[in-house]
């Protein structure tokens, strides 16, 4: 084979643009699933970049203009997408750059299987077996998951052997490398503990101490899902959270599993009042804590993981947005002329009302609450911009999304450390103190 070059001599300097990957575009492939992210750059441009144009090269039609932005965001499902990037700079003059991407369809040619097809949630050992899938960009991981919850993500194995909530589908994710996932579902049968065999919460609790204590994070975490069921009152919803007190999850997936826990409870303890709300500022510092230590390590999480997360942190801003309980009774009677009236008041004489330190009491339950989910979403802000994550369009909302979901392609210098003084200097332990004193007041 004989290959041919041709140079051709200008009379001006010229110029070469670059066009660099930002997201879903690394060795040459794209996934259909996700948007794809590319950037221009240009060292030796004469002056400033007057305009840029993305066009998609079709062999079959005229080239379509995608974007005249600096960055290109493109939708596809094409198996070959071929881009040109034109740079115009003073004086009419240009350069063009190309960009070649292949369609990735994930692992492929497996298939999953499922034993014993009947069982009991949280008792019943269920093995499960994906056997045959390639991918030509390995290593494969799997996520297990149920209608209403994960079971387990991120696993390495093709085989699994692990206990199952409550359902008649296991729904299972196959990824490679480089996030693409192909979706496969079994059935089964996975009965739901009777209660009236049981005595309540803490005879399905007690199996929690000793399997976190063996290493057995997935059998604890489902033996705690069919645990929810037994909570009726803040008190159980007390109870059920003092068995994952200090526990601080130290990948995506406990992260994922823990604040499924959480809004499995306060959807039993719905509408919450403010003994509840005290539960969920301890739960909210918790999950932050365990935030804190994943952002830091870089920690991947599935893309239906990173979805489910941000769902169930909008389900949590829901609850501090409804009005939950009646009012607790006001300082002061409807009788008193001050109170009707408060601008006709003389400030020199004195003028007293009835302190009800419940009301205080109420008032910080909600806002701890309030202050510990800011945090949580603060950090699912960060995952959402370490570009492990999808992220869209700019300013634009998705499916399970929250609108701090901003494409921020470039924000890489002229950052600056911030320190801020928050209410996390008072302690949850001595709030929980002066509550107990107060509470038993209503």
């Amino acid at each position: 084979m004989i290959a041919t070059q041709t140079v051709k001599g200008v009379a001006k300097t010229s110029f070469t643009p670059q066009i660099l990957c930002r997201r879903n575009c690394d060795l040459g492939v794209y996934a259909p699933l996700d948007s794809i992210h590319l950037i221009s750059k240009c060292d030796d441009c004469p002056g400033m970049v007057k305009r840029y144009q993305w066009w998609l090269l079709d062999t079959e039609s005229q080239p379509t203009l995608e974007s005249s932005e600096k960055y290109l965001i493109l939708h596809t499902e094409e198996p070959l997408v071929q881009i040109r990037l034109r740079v115009w700079v003073k004086g009419q003059r240009w350069a063009d750059a190309y960009y070649t991407l292949r369609r990735n369809n994930g692992p492929q040619n497996g298939s999953c299987t499922i034993k014993p097809f009947l069982g009991v949630e949280g008792f019943t050992l269920f093995d499960i077996d994906c056997a045959g899938f390639e991918s030509p960009f390995p290593p494969i991981t799997y996520r297990y998951m149920v209608s209403y919850a994960v079971v387990a993500s991120n696993v390495p194995y093709s085989r699994i052997v692990l206990t199952l909530p409550a359902s008649e589908t296991i729904h299972i994710s196959i990824c490679d490398a480089i996030d693409m996932c192909v979706e496969r579902n079994v059935e089964l049968k996975v009965l739901a503990i009777d209660k009236s065999m049981l005595t309540g919460l803490q005879e399905v609790m007690k199996y929690l101490p000793n399997f976190f204590k063996r290493g057995h994070w997935n059998r604890a975490y489902i033996m705690g899902i069919a645990a929810t069921t037994f909570i009726d009152t803040s008190l159980d919803g007390d109870e059920f959270y003092s068995y994952l007190t200090g526990l601080v999850a130290s990948t995506g997936s406990q992260m994922e599993q823990i604040t499924t826990l959480s809004s499995h409870m306060l959807i039993r303890l719905h509408p919450v009042d403010f003994r509840g709300a005290t539960v969920m500022a301890e739960m909210f510092s918790h999950l932050g804590d365990s935030f804190s230590a994943i952002v830091q390590e870089h920690e991947w999480l599935h893309r239906e993981g990173y979805y489910s997360l941000s769902a169930m942190h909008m389900f949590f801003m829901s609850i501090l947005g409804e009005k939950t309980e009646s009012h607790s009774n006001a300082m002061c009677s409807l009788h008193n002329p001050a109170c009707m009236n408060l601008q006709r008041i003389d400030l020199e004489k004195p003028f007293v009302i009835k302190f009800d330190p419940l009301i205080l009491v109420r008032i910080n339950s909600w806002l701890m609450s309030t202050w510990f989910l800011y945090r949580c979403i603060y950090f699912l802000g960060v995952i959402a911009t370490q570009r492990h994550h999808p992220y869209d369009d700019a300013l634009t909302i998705h499916q399970s999304g929250i609108a701090y979901q901003i494409n921020v392609t470039e924000v890489t210098q002229n950052t600056k450390d911030m320190q801020v003084k928050t209410i996390e200097k008072y302690t949850l332990s001595n709030y929980r103190q002066s509550c107990s004193m107060n509470c038993n007041a209503d």
